[in-house]
Parts: C-alpha cells; structure tokens; sequence
C-alpha cells in the first residue's frame, strides 16, 4: 500500500504489469512519495524511487528509510509510529551525514561515530551541517584516573571519537571542559595538570597546594569568527575570575584542516614528584554551535 504527500500534480511510473515504480512531477516540482510494508518488501533503491521515503514496519517498532542518490537506503529514523507526523532524522557517521544535503533548516542527524549515545547531534543549517546553538555532552569520564608512581606526563583521558574531536566545528563554536580533581595535600611540590588539543597545551596549570585537596575546573575555548583564533576562559584551577589576569586570547590551534588532520583531546596529569598523588575525577567534553 503506498500514499503520497503531494506538492503539485505528478505521474506514476508503473512497469507493464502496472507495478508502481516511482513518479514524476507534473511541473518539475518536489513530490515525495511515501511506502510502507514489511523490511523484505522494501523495493530496491533505484533513479525510479530517488526522494522516496520507506517506513519498515517490522523493524525496530518502525524505521523510516529514505533513498537520496538512487544507489541506497539510508536508514533516517528508528521507532517511529507512521500513524504520528513527527521529524524525522539522520543517524550516520559524521562523514556521510556532512555529505548528505539536508531536507529542511532545523533538521537534525545524529553522528554514530562521535559523541555519546545517541550521537553527537547536528543540525542542517541550511547550506551546511553544523553544531546546534546549545551545549550538548560528547564525551565523559565518571571514574577516578591517577598519574603513575613517576614523574612522567600521563594522560588521564581521551577523547574516544574516532580520529580525534568532530571536524565539523565553525568559526563561531565553543569547546567547553569541566573537570574535577583531588590531589596529595601534605606539600607544594609541582603538580601540573593540562587540557591538550593536538599537541598543543592550551591549559597548562600547576596546581601545587598545602590548602586545596579537591577542586572543580570550567573552561571554554570559543572560536574568534575564525578557525585559526581562539579565545578561551581563566586558566586557573581555583577559581572563575583572577584580579591579575584576563581572559586568554592568543590561542591559534588550527581547525581549518579538521577531516585531513584530526585534532585529538586529552586531559594530562604530571607530577615533580612520584610519591605524590594527582587525580582526575570526572570529566564532561561539551561544544556548541554559534553560527
């Protein structure tokens, strides 16, 4: 059984037995064709059913499947009930979704390869995929991580997106890391914990202290209208604001480069001392579209 949601008038292609196999618009307009059956009558994907969309029935409570470029289905949404409007969305790897044209402004895709479930959200923008304008989590880390018995720089968490953080951030995006810590309070020796992009240490803070055994850290790393600038938050581990210092503004990692040079993340912990301790509590890995 098939419907249509019809824009303008159209003509059914059929085979000589009277089989649908796909249409066309009267006057060259959009016209989507909508079928829905079982997965294993799903028709081929062919240049006959281009635009068409297909609700699987049978396939995880309803899954809605949509044909693009004539050669595929592409899976765009999953325990949907057909009977209910509702919108309807991608769930791919960052690549594909970057390579697919959106079908309306506001439409949203969830990247299987980046983020935590369901996926680093994205939202067509109209000429491009890119960030939504609100904070979403894309990475964490809620067990305690120590440095070694050494004096080695260790690295106490990753970034797990596959080649490094997402490359579809914008001239106007924000990177924003929380992160919590305890650490040994009997001394001052060194103890030097770092936010790292690549190889660049663009937090870099020894957090040494006789009076301080746990702390809560916040810092954004936002885009300066360019993807060579940025400016970002207090360094301190201490507190937001410092009376002697303002905001950093000579951060320049380069993202220009992102799908060809992935830029890794990692948070790192070193310590002038082995016998001391060092601790990453948690970690929360969050950005942000701003156009």
């Amino acid at each position: 059984m098939s419907t249509a949601l019809i824009a303008k008038g159209f003509k059914w292609l059929t085979n000589a037995t009277g089989a649908l196999l796909g249409y066309i618009s009267g006057d060259g307009s959009e016209v989507e064709l909508w079928m829905s059956g079982l997965a294993a009558a799903r028709p081929a994907a062919s240049v006959y059913n281009v635009g068409c969309s297909y609700f699987a029935t049978d396939t995880d409570g309803g899954t809605l499947y949509r044909n693009y470029n004539g050669l595929s289905w592409r899976q765009i949404g999953v325990g949907l009930n057909f009977a209910l409007a509702g919108d309807t969305f991608l769930r791919d790897s960052l690549a594909n979704i970057v390579a697919t044209t959106g079908s309306f402004v506001g439409q949203r895709a969830y990247c299987n390869d980046h983020g935590i479930t369901p996926g680093l959200e994205l939202v067509w923008l109209g000429a491009a995929w890119g960030l939504p304008p609100y904070f979403q989590t894309i990475g964490s880390q809620n067990t305690d991580v120590s440095c070694g018995a050494d004096t080695s720089e260790d690295t106490l968490y990753t970034y797990p997106g596959t080649g490094g953080l997402p490359p579809i951030f914008r001239s106007n995006d924000t990177i924003r890391v929380r992160s919590g810590w305890t650490q040994s309070l009997v001394n001052t020796n060194a103890r030097t914990c770092k936010y790292k992009i690549a190889t660049t240490n663009y937090v870099s803070q020894n957090v040494a202290s006789t009076t301080k055994i746990g702390w809560v850290h916040e810092y954004d790393l936002r885009f300066r209208a360019l993807l060579t600038a940025q400016v970002g938050g207090f360094p301190n581990f201490d507190v937001f604001g410092q009376a002697t210092q303002g905001p950093v503004t000579s951060h320049a990692i380069d993202f220009s480069n992102q799908v060809a040079v992935p830029l890794a993340f990692k948070i790192t912990g070193t310590k002038a001392n082995s016998g001391d301790t060092l601790t990453l509590n948690f970690v929360d890995l969050q950005v942000r579209g701003g156009g």
